[in-house]
């Protein structure tokens, strides 16, 4: 391969690597709630680079010529100084985006993260009302949770069961149906289970 040719890879790769770079640091900075404070730390990393690098650099040039056992030494502690202190600056710098971005992957496992939780109707209450015998109390819970969530199936479906079998108000529950059948949104196969019920409470109502 010609120099041109490989001056011509080396260059496409740095502007890659410079796109991907520029790309990482934009969406990192669109999602800071701190942008300023952000920015800030990208500067002071930079700076602690840059004068680690030239450091350890021109003490490398330095020892090209070759040095004594001492001169070495001094070499190699003056660098070790040098990135201790660029690492003890960095760590102060970074250390509570470190520490949030441990603490926020470790609390994603108990309460979820980020991840939005969808709002859905509690009928656990309604459920031991009515196991208890407290009829009224449930389907006043179940009623609250409808207010919320006003076409929920499940709720509707229990408020009819509770009418027509705890209740003994089977016009209550026929015109609960009813307005469940009237809901939008509500799958053939709901509407079948809630006229087969409204069916089955017709029916036993008719043997008594």
């Amino acid at each position: 391969m010609s120099t041109s040719g490989a001056k011509f890879l080396d260059i496409l790769g740095l502007v890659v690597c410079a796109g991907l770079v520029g790309w990482v640091l934009y969406r990192w900075l669109k999602k800071s709630d701190e942008p300023a404070r952000l920015i800030s730390k990208w500067v002071i990393t930079a700076v602690m680079v840059v004068i680690t690098w030239r450091i350890a650099a021109s003490k490398m040039a330095a020892s090209a010529g070759g040095l004594d056992y001492a001169t070495a030494f001094v070499v190699a502690i003056t660098c070790a100084i040098s990135c201790a202190i660029c690492g003890i600056v960095l760590g102060i710098t970074w250390g509570s985006n470190i520490g949030g971005f441990f603490g926020r992957h470790l609390g994603t496992l108990y309460d979820g993260g980020d991840v939005e939780v969808v709002p859905t109707p509690f009928y656990s209450i309604a459920e031991a009302k009515r196991k208890q015998g407290k009829y009224r109390e449930a389907v006043a819970e179940i009623q609250k949770q409808l207010a919320k969530f006003p076409g929920d199936f499940p709720g509707r479906l229990m408020l009819a069961g509770i009418q027509a079998e705890n209740l003994d108000d089977l016009a209550g529950a026929h015109m609960t149906i009813v307005r469940l059948l009237g809901e939008p949104n509500q799958s053939p196969v709901n509407l079948a289970l809630a006229l087969n019920r409204l069916a089955d409470w017709q029916a036993s109502a008719s043997l008594i």
